[in-house]
């Protein structure tokens, strides 16, 4: 599971946006949600492809630090009407010639109300990516 400090900031940062508290928001807990799976395809065509993805969820997040490494990033809306702010990271690791392991992982924070987005950014967007694999 990765949490960053960068990480974590951003959404700080962006629940403050909306009328939080950054105070409050710091000490609230974090969901966090992972999807690993394989695709036929090769990176470097799915590299574009998760590009696009994230550009039309979100603001894409250039991340540093370890782990970060080889990965795309991107500031989304989960939740109820997409209000809570979380973060999609993506990475895409060659497993043999034409086949890619991804993993998605995703990051929110949790209010009183739980919608566990972190878990529902990173479902929605393993769905959405191999959805649009299989469309093309």
């Amino acid at each position: 599971m990765l949490m960053t400090t960068e990480i974590e900031e951003i959404l700080v940062q962006a629940i403050g946006r909306l009328g939080g508290a950054g105070f409050v928001s710091r000490r609230l807990p974090s969901d966090i949600g992972d999807e690993v799976f394989e695709l036929f395809r090769e990176r470097e065509e799915l590299e574009r492809v998760v590009a696009r993805l994230l550009a039309a969820a979100g603001k894409i997040l250039v991340l540093n630090g370890p782990g970060l490494e080889q990965s795309q990033s991107a500031l989304v809306g989960s939740g109820f009407l997409r209000l809570n702010p979380a973060v999609v990271t993506v990475w895409l690791t060659p497993v043999a010639s034409g086949r890619t392991k991804v993993r998605v992982h995703g990051i929110a924070k949790e209010g009183l109300i739980k919608q566990r987005g972190g878990q529902q950014v990173a479902r929605e967007f393993a769905l959405r990516l191999q959805q649009s694999v299989a469309g093309t």
